[in-house]
């Protein structure tokens, strides 16, 4: 990784909106608790998206996979316990159309039959039905997407 030593470090940079100056100041604040959702079905807003690639290797499931394009979102669940963040991943391959299809269904943007080009930044501030699951890793409980349930 090339890091610049330039005080003009930022000239004709782009910035996220909520990124931070050198030197400025911030509220020292708790970290959010974590929380791990009981299985069961949510509501959920999606709150994040962002383009990747898989270099390829054994997934959760312990099967092989092919490089390819992946999409990830960031799934926002308030509960009275508080709000729960669920990532999820999308393998861009034919043969896992059917869960990227099963999102977009999900949250109104696509219908069963019908063919669709997944438009991944409009479905931020979309919202949907999840069917949520936990899973054990190092010792610790992570909240998992089981299944996304198809409006009716």
């Amino acid at each position: 990784m090339a890091f610049t030593t330039s005080e003009n470090y930022n000239d004709n940079k782009t910035v996220s909106a909520d990124a931070l100056e050198w030197g400025q100041a911030i509220v020292c604040e708790e970290a959010p608790e974590y929380i791990t959702l009981k299985p069961g079905e949510y509501e959920f807003t999606v709150k994040g998206f962002e383009r990747g690639f898989y270099n390829g290797g054994t997934g959760k499931d312990g099967k092989k996979k092919e490089p390819c394009n992946i999409a990830k979102v960031k799934l926002e669940i308030v509960t009275d316990e508080g709000t729960a963040i669920v990532n999820d991943s999308f393998f861009l391959k034919a043969n896992m159309a059917w869960k990227i299809g099963s999102f977009f269904q999900c949250i109104g943007m696509a219908k069963t039959g019908e063919s669709f080009v997944p438009d991944w930044d409009k479905a931020i501030g979309c919202t949907g039905h999840v069917k949520t699951k936990t899973r054990e890793y190092n010792g610790k409980t992570y909240n998992d997407v089981d299944r996304y349930v198809k409006r009716g």
